[in-house]
């Protein structure tokens, strides 16, 4: 049979034509057609496509780069075969030469022709870490802009989430919405962030790293990716921001963009790096312009928010980076409102308000002919500027709170201004411990301080220990009780000196507590509670120490009563503010005595003075009750007797419900009609009550029976008021008179309660 190979054809074959899918036809049907690539030592079958068993194809999905003869071996249905038909080609899969789709990372691929035509999206990487040279050729669509179906962009190099870091040199690109970007084809993954570009030596329109949107509930926004564009002129947009989070989820950081070119060309180009809302809120991203020659942008468009740094790339330029996020939106024409140069920033803060915040700016190439440096703004001494480095080194590098211009240049033949951060006019305390005394310069210098007027001298150091500095410390633990004068020796560099600042201060090592305020009871005030509760205010260390108290509560006496004073001490009281005594206070105001109370603090070095006493008035409360007020004998013969000694009758119950100890009377009317009060045939003595013995004193009370009197008379004497012993019985003993008929009798009996102390 007549054998026609339709590919490969004898030519190098490209990435883009891969898998090869190889192909013959032959002129008559076939019984077998098989083809080799190493010389009939593997021989691979082919496949009819059902054309009349004419054509023939194999699809090789695995070939590795290198020189190969494709053999082809075609039996005919009678037996003859053709073996004599190759074709030779070269297989290189680093070369890319139509519109394709890239799947294998980590390696280099080169663009071997200008490419394009009506693909939408002409090169899509599927995979990482790739770098593609242009070697100079273009890619060209011819479907551009607006020619796409909506919602459509057609991407000349595009990336597929959520692959990144790709490097492209040597590519023009043209006639593409997006120049270089990224596409997410699964958007419920959402949330992705920007790809990291490195481009080298392009022509582009727009290139983006913009995060993708997520649409999970409480999901991150993506973080815009980094761009690094070197030599690079782009026309159009350069984009990279992060995007919104849903619900809880953060917002997106916007990305990372560095321009470096000898020419950097920004005019009329829109550059976006903003972030996305969320909670909370993303960072805005960073802007880096590093030019050596100009840098040119007019009417270009910063988006809504960014922080930037500006570079003149030379090798005696300057820098200038502002750390916060500013509102770009109102920045337009940098190139014309900024200066960097050898030894001098400029920034029109006029024009570029949103830029006059803080920032560093670095210097190079500085000449090293200045004696006494300094930092000039506005030609003058930098009061509020501060260097990061020696003001003598051949790079310089400095913070600055907003814009003017600036340099560096020869410092006045002046003496160094010295400020005294600590200490101050004022009184310090252990709390203070250790005085970190603290003075700062407005050049560098070195610095000693005295506390005696330069009897002893002290050495301060700077940050890292030096002599030299703008700004010195030294530590103090030891100090003593006392007035100071912190006296302050500075030399410059240059040898000025500076020896009249001073400040006086005091240091006082511990100081008392202040007196607590008294609460309860008030001042002048009268209670019939023998143990009252004291309160007062808990008092604030002026050291901040754990204050205890302590208490005091002392007779005035008037009369001859005398009661031991109550102290109680702070390891009894602790930090407690109140106390409640436990033993009666003994002595009466019914007797013009009374009791003075106070407490002091201590804060386990010094007390305070004790508060102002308060007076209290312990009154007596007279209070007797009649548990039994009745006694009731019933009939009586002709002559008996009768008594409540056994209980039967319930003999009378006195109880003490006062707060003192009291003496008691009694007196009652007649009982019979033919004897009067008093009389043997009606009497009565008082007795201990079961349940309480020895609740009143026995011997001088009436304890045996004894005539009932007609008038009050003293019978039961210091009936006790505490409830353990507070209640006596008085029994009642009645004989019938001779001479008395038969009638009810009654008497009433009268008892009477007075103060016994």
């Amino acid at each position: 049979p007549s054998v026609t190979i339709t590919f490969p054809q004898n030519r190098t074959l490209y990435y883009s034509e891969t898998p090869l899918n190889f192909s013959v036809t032959l002129n008559e049907a076939a019984d077998e057609v098989w083809y080799t690539l190493d010389g009939g030592t593997n021989n691979v079958t082919m496949t009819t496509d059902g054309a009349g068993g004419y054509s023939y194809n194999h699809t090789n999905t695995s070939l590795p780069d290198g020189s190969y003869t494709f053999n082809v071996y075609a039996n005919d249905t009678s037996g003859n075969l053709n073996d004599t038909e190759t074709v030779t080609f070269y297989l290189n899969q680093s070369l890319i030469s139509y519109c394709t789709n890239v799947t294998i990372g980590n390696k280099n691929y080169w663009l071997n022709n200008s490419i394009g035509g009506d693909w939408a999206d002409c090169i899509s990487f599927k995979t990482d870490n790739v770098t593609l040279y242009g070697q100079n050729n273009y890619i060209e669509s011819s479907v551009s802009g607006g020619e796409l179906p909506v919602g459509n962009a057609d991407r000349a190099i595009q990336v597929l989430h959520p692959f990144g870091n790709f490097t492209i040199e040597d590519v023009n690109i043209t006639k593409y919405d997006v120049s270089v970007g990224m596409f997410t084809e699964d958007s419920s993954l959402g949330g992705d962030s920007g790809a990291n570009f490195t481009i080298k030596d392009d022509n582009i329109d727009v290139i983006s790293a913009d995060a993708e949107a997520t649409t999970i509930i409480n999901d991150d926004g993506g973080n815009g990716g980094e761009i690094y564009l070197y030599e690079v002129n782009v026309s159009s947009n350069i984009s990279s921001s992060g995007t919104n989070g849903i619900g809880t989820g953060n917002g997106g950081n916007g990305g990372y963009v560095y321009i470096e070119n000898k020419i950097v060309n920004l005019s009329s180009v829109l550059v976006e790096l903003d972030y996305g809302a969320g909670s909370p809120d993303g960072v805005a991203g960073r802007l880096i312009i590093n030019y050596t020659d100009l840098f040119d942008d007019l009417n270009a468009d910063y988006g809504t928010n960014m922080s930037l740094t500006l570079i003149n790339g030379s090798g005696t330029g300057s820098e200038i980076m502002w750390y916060d996020r500013f509102d770009s939106s109102f920045i337009s024409n940098l190139s014309l409102n900024t200066v960097l140069s050898n030894n001098y920033v400029f920034v029109n803060a006029t024009a570029l308000s949103p830029l006059n915040i803080s920032a560093n700016i670095t210097l190079r190439g500085i000449s090293d002919t200045f004696t006494n440096p300094e930092i000039k703004k506005d030609g003058v001494t930098c009061s509020d500027c501060y260097n990061f480095t020696s003001l003598s080194a051949a790079t310089v590098i400095f913070n600055v709170t907003g814009f003017s211009n600036y340099s560096i240049g020869e410092a006045p033949n002046n003496a160094p201004t010295v400020t005294i951060n600590f200490p101050a006019n004022q009184t310090y305390n252990k709390t203070s411990l250790p005085l970190n005394f603290n003075v700062s310069l407005n050049e560098e210098g070195s610095v000693y301080y005295s506390l005696d007027t330069g009897i002893n001298n002290v050495t301060m150091f700077n940050e890292t220990a030096g002599l030299i500095g703008l700004f010195f410390n030294a530590t103090n633990s030891s100090i003593a009780n006392g007035s100071y004068t912190f006296n302050v020796y500075a030399n410059d560099t240059s040898g000025n000196l500076n020896y009249t600042e001073n400040i006086t201060f005091s240091y006082i090592h511990n100081t008392p507590p202040p007196p607590p305020v008294l609460e309860t009871p008030s001042d002048g005030s009268n209670t019939t509670d023998r143990t009252p509760v004291f309160t007062w205010v808990s008092v604030t260390d002026p050291e901040g120490d754990t204050v205890s108290y302590e208490l005091n509560v002392s007779l005035i006496a008037s009369s001859l009563c005398t009661d031991y004073a109550r102290y109680f001490d702070q390891a009894t009281l602790g930090a407690a503010n109140s106390k409640e005594l436990e033993e009666d206070l003994k002595c009466l105001y019914d007797n013009n005595d009374y009791y003075n109370w106070t407490v002091r603090a201590y804060d386990g070095e010094l007390y305070s003075d004790w508060a102002e006493p308060y007076r209290i008035n312990i009154s007596s409360l007279i209070i007797t009750t009649l548990i039994n007020d009745s006694v009731e004998f019933g009939n009586i013969h002709f002559q008996g007797t009768n008594d409540t000694s056994d209980g039967y009758p319930s003999p009378f119950v006195i109880q003490n419900d006062g707060n003192s100890f009291v003496n008691s009377t009694i007196s009652a009317t007649n009982l019979w009609n033919t004897e009067s009060n008093p009389t043997d045939y009606y009497q009565f003595k008082v007795d201990n009550y079961t349940a309480e013995l020895f609740s009143f004193a026995w011997d001088p009370s009436t304890t045996i029976y004894t005539a009932m009197p007609a008038v009050s008379t003293l019978f039961l004497v210091e009936l006790n008021y505490t409830n353990a012993t507070d209640i006596a019985e008085i029994d009642i003993n009645v004989t019938v008179p001779p001479d008395e008929g038969s009638d009810v009798r009654s008497s009433v009996v009268t008892f009477t309660s007075s103060l016994a102390e």
